[in-house]
Formats: structure tokens, sequence, C-alpha cells
């Protein structure tokens, strides 16, 4: 019994050590984070075997922050060990001063980072390259040139002219001068300067015949010059007789004219207004310009207005050149408060008397029936007609295409009032399933969306083995495997998103196998190819005076590789097999008594025997070959198995 036990040990332990082999792989190791990146050769692999070794290097812009750092990682089962290179931005350095202009630094001077040339006032870049960029060998671009900036020639002016010949152009800060023709005064400032914008500056002055002779009837001149008349002269004056002068009898000709006000000749008593007191002349008097010492006249309030007291005078004289004062003061007649009306109210900007303005506003979700809102108070009270409030009617709420409303649609919706959506089945809903009537009159927020947001997903030759199956909506997931011979590139767990499928569908791209490995004192029966398909075989052949030990046929795996190898023995080799096959055999019969105990020694003192038996060159086949022969001649001895032959324990060897 613990033979058979040991039997199926040893039958299975090649193969379980094969499938280890195959589970023990690594992905494409990736360290961004350290700002380090595969090198070319690895690229373009997907995965790795047990004990693979791969180097990285520093991402374009960057240098290793300790230069004898590690940049090489090795795959240990299913994991890379951790990796010591670490990368850091490269510096650019402070970049090269430049004539009249400086770097503006944004946020540094390492990889990636930005300055920007700017010239000093008066001075503008050549060209549009204002910004530099810190690359892999240092600032791109070239250096910036700060010109000086030209102004064009001054503009002309009428009825004036420049100081001094006017150049073809002006630098930075260069002044012009100008000066009026006889007769004409200078109006502005009569100095330019070249800007940095390329202009003169400021406005260019006027020359004006800025006072023309005075018109003002029934005056007389009495002191100044005569026209014409520059900045600066001035005019003295007098009424004729029978006139008074009103204003200043002495005026100066400045920028703005004469000043101050030309003076005016009237008679005695000039037409009176009393404005302060929002009084107007009776309707008799309106059309008299002038009035004669003695003479009366009535006043009557302003339209809107009423008497402060009804028993004051309305009436004023004319006593030489002034009027008596006017008793009447009249004030604003009031509208009194506005009535109330349902669903709003009237704002009140100043008051409720005559002039003043009162609007109308509905309350929320409410609109005034008509374009009336403001009421004014008018000589008769309010004018306009009192306001109406009607609620906000919204249109039948929108369709959605794949989707429709819970209810049955109105023909209208007041403020406030809401509809709910749905999705037809196989549809997901995006966006807020429920709208309400707003105080525009339109339905808010926008309607939702129902879409076929994540389609059945069209995967060649891979195998759905997790989720559900379709039609799909938010949250569904899927699992997915490729088919043999075929290796997967990308996730292979998907979520229907809003999106879509997140992440990107994986692929399932043909398997295929670099090329199968060299073997000493041995080589393939045909030329071997960049690559093979999965499940392709290839022969090997030893060369003259070997054996081959092991299958002469590999096949391409679903791992990437070809196994096991094997291997080409030459006649030396073949002696201590033999010899160590004999030593071996020779020990399991002379233990055989005890069976369990037998089996065991058998295959140690066979293994060691053969190995001394092998010499150097032999030991490990020798070692093995009496290991296997041991075994199954326990094997034969206890079930009446024939006798193995030396053919039967070299294929035993080969396969453990």
């Amino acid at each position: 019994m613990g033979c058979k036990k040991l039997c199926l040990s040893v039958a299975l332990l090649p193969f379980l050590m094969i499938c280890e082999h195959v589970r023990a792989q690594c992905t494409q190791p990736s360290f961004e984070s350290r700002n380090a990146i595969l090198s070319g050769s690895h690229l373009s692999t997907q995965s790795f075997s047990n004990g693979s070794t791969v180097t990285f290097e520093c991402m374009i812009g960057h240098k290793p922050v300790n230069s004898r750092a590690s940049k090489s990682v090795t795959c240990h089962g299913a994991q890379w060990t951790n990796l010591e290179l670490d990368c850091t931005r490269k510096s650019c350095g402070s970049p090269k001063e430049f004539y009249n202009g400086k770097y503006e630094v944004e946020s540094g001077i390492l990889f990636g980072d930005k300055i920007t040339a700017v010239c000093d006032k008066g001075y503008i870049l050549d060209g549009q390259m204002k910004d530099r960029w810190c690359r892999d060998g240092g600032w791109d671009g070239r250096d910036p040139v700060c010109q000086v900036v030209k102004c064009e020639a001054p503009p002309t002016i009428e009825n004036g002219q420049l100081e001094a010949e006017p150049s073809d152009s002006y630098d930075y800060s260069m002044g012009v001068s100008y000066r009026c023709n006889k007769g004409f005064s200078l109006i502005g400032k009569p100095e330019l300067h070249c800007s940095e914008d390329g202009t003169f500056k400021p406005e260019p002055p006027k020359c004006l015949d800025v006072c023309p002779k005075p018109e003002i009837p029934h005056a007389i001149r009495i002191g100044g010059k005569s026209p014409p008349y520059e900045l600066g002269n001035f005019i003295m004056y007098k009424c004729e007789n029978g006139y008074t002068m009103k204003g200043e009898d002495y005026i100066r000709c400045s920028e703005n004219g004469w000043s101050p006000e030309l003076p005016k000749c009237v008679a005695q008593c000039t037409q009176p207004s009393f404005e302060s007191r929002n009084a107007i002349l009776s309707g008799s008097y309106l059309s008299t310009p002038s009035f004669s010492n003695g003479s009366t006249v009535t006043f009557e309030c302003m339209i809107g207005h009423k008497p402060v007291n009804s028993r004051a005078s309305k009436s004023v004289t004319c006593q030489g050149t002034r009027w008596t004062n006017l008793e009447l003061d009249c004030t604003r007649k009031s509208c009194g408060s506005p009535k109330e009306f349902s669903n709003g109210k009237y704002e009140v900007e100043s008051g409720i008397l005559f002039g003043d303005k009162i609007t109308a506003v509905c309350d929320k979700g409410y609109i005034l029936d008509g374009q009336m809102k403001d009421r004014w108070c008018r000589d008769g009270g309010w004018d306009g007609r009192d306001p109406v409030c009607q609620v906000v009617k919204c249109e039948a709420p929108p369709t959605i295409e794949n989707g429709q409303l819970e209810a049955e649609p109105s023909d209208s919706y007041d403020y406030s009032m809401g509809v709910s959506y749905r999705c037809n089945k196989g549809f997901s809903l995006i966006g807020k399933p429920e709208l309400h009537c707003s105080e525009d009159g339109t339905f808010k927020p926008e309607p939702p969306k129902c879409l076929d947001v994540c389609p059945k997903p069209e995967i060649p030759h891979a195998i759905r083995i997790g989720g559900k199956s379709p039609p799909y909506e938010l949250g569904n997931f899927i699992m997915y495997k490729c088919e043999n011979g075929y290796t997967m590139k990308g996730e292979d767990y998907i979520r229907c998103s809003e999106n879509g499928w997140s992440p990107e569908l994986p692929k399932c791209v043909v398997l295929k196998c670099v090329a199968p490995p060299a073997i000493e004192n041995g080589q393939l029966e045909a030329e071997p190819s960049d690559s093979y398909n999965y499940s392709q075989v290839v022969s090997y052949r030893c060369n003259e005076g070997f054996s081959l030990i092991g299958s002469s046929t590999l096949r391409c795996s679903q791992d990437g590789t070809f196994k096991p190898e094997p291997k080409c023995l030459g006649s030396s080799n073949r002696v201590g097999v033999v010899v160590g096959v004999v030593v071996g055999v020779g020990v399991v019969v002379g233990v055989a008594v005890a069976v369990a105990v037998g089996c065991v020694v058998g295959r140690v003192v066979g293994a060691g025997a053969g190995a001394v038996a092998g010499g150097t060159a032999g030991g490990g086949a020798g070692a093995a070959a009496g290991f296997a022969a041991g075994v199954i001649y326990c094997c034969w001895k206890y079930f009446g198995s024939k006798q193995p032959s030396f053919k039967e324990v070299e294929e035993e060897d080969m396969v453990l």
C-alpha cells in the first residue's frame, strides 16, 4: 500500500512542477511614481516568466536621484522586486539675462517649467515667441531680443505745425512741440512724446479761434482791444441808457471761450421766475419778455402742485430792476397709497407724490397681464389701471427619445406642478427624472436622456465568466477570459457607467511564442522562426555521438514558452547512468524484505550510488537513473510486472 502512494506521488511530481511554472509569471511592470519607464527592449513584452529580469531608465527630462541605484527588477513568482531607481526632473538652470528685459518665472526652472520673456517699458519683443520651456536638453527657442519702440511721424494739426522739422520715426520717449499760426490759440498740451504703444501721447493740441468778437445787443465796449482776440485778451462793457446789465461787465478770453459768460443788457425788469416755489406766470404774461417799473404780474401753481397756504398773495411788482417777493409757495400733490392687488405688490421707489413712480411686481410663479408695470402719480391721481397677476403656465413637457412620462401629459401646467419620466426597457435614465414648471414658463431642469450607454460588448475570442447577460444597465459588470491560444490585453473586468463601459473593452490577441531554446550538442530539425503560434510544435535532434534525453518535440504553451527542454548526452554520461541503475537496483533488491522501507532506501541509496558511479560528467544523470530504477523495481517486484529495461529507465529519468 505504501509503495502505491509513493508511485502515484512520483508520477505526478513532474506535472505539478510544470503547472507551478506556468502559473508563476509577472505582467509588465510599471513604476511611474518614480518617473521611470521600461527600457525599449522590454516594452513589447506583456508577461515575464519567473526569474526574468528587466531594466528601467529615467523618463525624458529626468535624471537618477542616486546614480548608483539599481535599475533592474526581477520577477519572483507573480511579483516584481522593488525598483531602487528613483528619477527627478532635470534643471535647466537660471536663464541667461538679456538686454532691456527680463524673464518671469512661473513655477520653477525644472523640466517642463515655463519662463516668459518680458521687455522693459518702451521696448517690444522681436518675434512672437515670448515663452520658453525647459526641455531635456535645456531651454528651448532662442534668446529674446527687445527692440526699442518706434513711433511714426507725429500727427499734423489744423492752423498749426511742429516747432522743428519732423523725422521719419522716433524712439520711445522722444518728444515734439507744436505752435499755432498767428491769430489762433493753442488748446491742449504743446508737447507730445513717443509712448510704449508706438503712438504719440497725449492727444495733439488744437489751434482754434476760441474767442470770436462778442455780440451783445445794447452793450458798449469801454475797455480792452479790438478783434481779433487771443488767449488772455479782455473786454469791458457798459449798457446803453434804458438798459441794465445782467452779468459781469469784464470778460477774458480763455481756452473755453469768453469767461465769465457774456453779459446781457436788459430792460429794468425781465420776465420774473420763481421756479423754486413751483409757481409759474399766469398765461397772459408769458409772451412779455420785459416789464417797466411799477408793473404787476400774477403767478399760479405748476401742474400737479397746490398752494401750501391758500391765502398767500399770488402777485409781484417791478420796483426798479427787481421784483418784489412772491408769497405763493406750492408743493406736490399726493396720490395716496395705491390699492392692493392679488398675487403681487407695488414697489415704491421714492414716495407717492406728484411725479413719483410705483412698480407692480407679481409674486414668484405669477406674471403681469399686459406690458404696463409702472404707474405714475399724475395731477389727477395714479395713471393706468390696476395690475392683474396671472399664474405662470407651462405647455406640455418635452418628449424624450426611448422614454416617456409616468402619467398622461396635460395641455398645460400651472407654476410648480411637476412631471416624472421613465425609460423604456433596456435604456438607462441619465439626469433627473422629475421636472417642474418654473417661473419663466418652462420645465426645469433639462429633461433626462434615455440612452443605451452600454451595448453588448463584441470581443472576439473572449468568454464571459462573470456578470449578467444583455441588456445592460448602469452598474452592471462583466468579467471575461480569453480562449485558449489567446492572451488578454486590457482589464478582464468592466462596468457600465454613464460614459459607457469602463475601463475600455479588452482585446484577445493571438498568443505567440518566442524562438524555442537552443540545446547543447543538438539543434532544431527545421530552421527556427521569429515567432510561433499557440500549440505549434518544433522537433529537436542530437549531434552525432549524443543521445536525446527527454521528448524530441516541444509545443508552444499557453504561457508563451516551449518546455520542457530536452538534453543531448554523450557516451560517458550514459555509462554513469547504467552504473547508477545497476547499483540502485542492487540496493533495492537487498532491502526488498521490508516493502515500504525498502522502496524509500532503494530510492535514496540508488540515487547516491548512481552519482558516485557516474563521476563528474554523468553524476547527475546517474543519480536520477538510480532513483528511477529503484522505484520501478520496487513496483515490479510487488505487483508482478516485468523487470524494466535500461531504455525504460532512461525515459523515466527524462520525465523526472
